[in-house]
């Protein structure tokens, strides 16, 4: 005869799980704290604190004011920029793309046209250029290095023949967008957070921002699942060619000038912000903000070498060794992944 089953003693309130909210707090904590963005805002803070304490003009509201003005067509390129390595790919004509921009914005300066239509007319030609190199990468199949480095230099030329020998001097009515402030923060940086601001809220939200992700984790999974993968590609290089058409009204507003070697070094000033700034160079991640936060470290990283005078000996150094260590955080993380 088989023994009754007993009821099992009642659980001790020692033996119940409980739950650690505080533990899952902490964890979130840290993966926040991990984050590039966090540790480029802290390098920031962190380092410019500490350079004040030697240089105490460093965060004086002028300086500050000079370092957000001239950031501001680094940044805005690099919010480009991160889009279009989000996908997978590069763009190394932006520089050629800008002294163009800006020709055909001072032209129309010259002509007679007013602010607005210089714009106009540099969005189109930053529009074009993108389409351009769009079309090459996503229909041509050709590598993104290789599309951008030919239309690097046939940009280049064009800008060049159509300047010629004198220097373009247009009228100032760039000035107050490129110099001006409004409440103490130079107009140039209201646009520029304006721009990240609006982009930030597009990739989040809409299906065609996120399917700028979807490519760069995963190109032939994105068309598997649906998404016109060229469309996007093409998509992705006309921002990136809209955004050099505001950094140049900028850059004309600035520099009241356009010059045959106009943009000259842009490209690795916004590959540098943009990958230091957290996006992956493999593609599939990275973030806006991060762009923004990468350029203003490389921008304060100039404005402090001009300040102690060694800024032609140490800021290639200096930014070269944060681009490398970027990367290489960048390789070691998808490493860990692919192992586990």
């Amino acid at each position: 005869m088989s023994r009754p089953l007993l009821p099992e003693p009642p659980l001790s309130p020692t033996s119940i799980p409980l739950a650690r909210p505080s533990r899952v707090k902490l964890t979130g904590l840290r993966e926040l704290a991990l984050r590039r963005e966090s540790i480029v805002l802290a390098i920031l803070v962190i380092g410019s604190i500490g350079f004040d304490l030697t240089h105490p003009t460093f965060l004086s509201s002028s300086n500050l004011e000079q370092i957000f003005t001239n950031v501001a067509v680094v940044a805005l390129v690099s919010v480009g920029m991160t889009l279009v390595i989000v996908t997978g790919g590069i763009d190394v004509s932006v520089g050629s793309a800008l002294a163009l921009c800006m020709f055909a914005a001072g032209k129309v300066m010259v002509s007679g046209g007013g602010l607005l239509l210089a714009i106009v007319a540099a969005l189109a030609a930053g529009a074009l250029v993108g389409v351009l190199n769009g079309t090459l990468v996503a229909f041509g199949r050709i590598h993104p290095i290789i599309v951008t480095l030919g239309t690097l230099n046939i940009i280049r030329a064009v800008h060049i023949g159509a300047l010629g020998k004198n220097w373009l001097v247009p009228p100032h009515l760039a000035e107050g967008l490129a110099l001006g402030t409004f409440v103490g923060v130079p107009n140039a940086w209201w646009l520029t957070m304006i721009v990240a601001a609006l982009l930030t809220t597009f990739v989040v939200w809409r299906p065609l921002g996120r399917a700028i992700y979807a490519i760069g984790g995963n190109a032939e999974a994105a068309r598997l699942a649906g998404i016109n993968v060229p469309l996007v590609t093409v998509f992705v290089y006309v921002v990136m060619g809209v955004l050099v058409g505001f950094a140049a009204v900028i850059q004309i507003g600035q520099a009241g000038t356009v010059q045959p070697n106009a943009g000259s070094g842009l490209e690795l000033q916004s590959i540098a912000a943009t990958v230091i700034g957290g996006t992956s160079i493999l593609g599939g991640r990275g973030t806006i903000v991060g762009g923004l936060l990468g350029a203003l470290l490389v921008e304060a990283v100039h404005n402090a070498l001009i300040t102690i005078g060694t800024v032609g000996l140490l800021e290639g150094l200096v930014v070269g060794i944060l681009i490398i260590i970027a990367v290489a955080a960048d390789v070691l993380q998808h490493r860990r992944q692919r192992i586990v």
